[in-house]
């Protein structure tokens, strides 16, 4: 029903975004969802690297942050390298988009070598350094720190986001595991104690 409400527009952008998102709905239900959605993901980057639409066009900003991600998910190392080329390719004037260098980071931290690891806390910590971090994007930059053996400023960096989302579990429950993991177990018996009380 919803593709025959667009049948005769979709090569649009605005059209073909909404299609890819639509099936992207359904991808933990449909294992053949993202199949479905990537040709309209692909048509709106295509159209880009034709030059029928601009690289900081919204429509071209998100199919590009979507089929990295989708690239990216699949876990394979020369999917993420796809990724990585495809979101570079995004720069505008040089300037990578901050929603593109955030999944950079996110794609170099999911490996193990010491260099990528290093690589994204550079590149995410420039961004914490702006303002420009999210709380999924600022845990993860906890836990690389703890990961690098550099849990100070990993720790200075979870009790400014335990200021920041006061009673949320989830940044709670993250400072507490890497307390435990660097073997801080007084202090992190201390803060379960005090989340409970706030929470409660």
């Amino acid at each position: 029903i919803y593709k025959n409400l667009y049948e005769d527009k979709l090569d649009a952008p605005d059209v073909a975004r909404r299609m890819a998102a639509f099936y992207m709905l359904w991808a933990l239900n449909d294992n053949n969802a993202i199949q479905k959605a990537a040709p309209y993901i692909n048509l709106i980057l295509r159209a880009a690297n034709e030059g029928a639409l601009k690289l900081d066009d919204p429509n071209v900003i998100w199919a590009r942050e979507k089929a990295a991600r989708i690239l990216a998910a699949t876990g394979n190392y020369q999917n993420s390298l796809k990724a990585q080329r495809l979101l570079k390719q995004g720069s505008v004037d040089g300037t990578v988009p901050n929603v593109f260098q955030t999944l950079y980071g996110e794609i170099l931290s999911s490996r193990s070598d010491p260099v990528s690891l290093l690589a994204a806390i550079d590149m995410l910590s420039v961004l914490n350094q702006q303002g420009l971090l999210e709380k999924k994007q600022t845990l993860l930059l906890a836990n690389l720190y703890a990961r690098t053996n550099n849990w100070k400023k990993g720790k200075v960096l979870m009790l400014d986001a335990l200021s920041r989302y006061g009673a949320d579990p989830e940044v709670w429950s993250t400072y507490i595991v890497l307390l435990i993991g660097q073997g801080e177990y007084t202090t992190a018996s201390q803060r379960l104690n005090r989340f409970a009380e706030i929470a409660s």
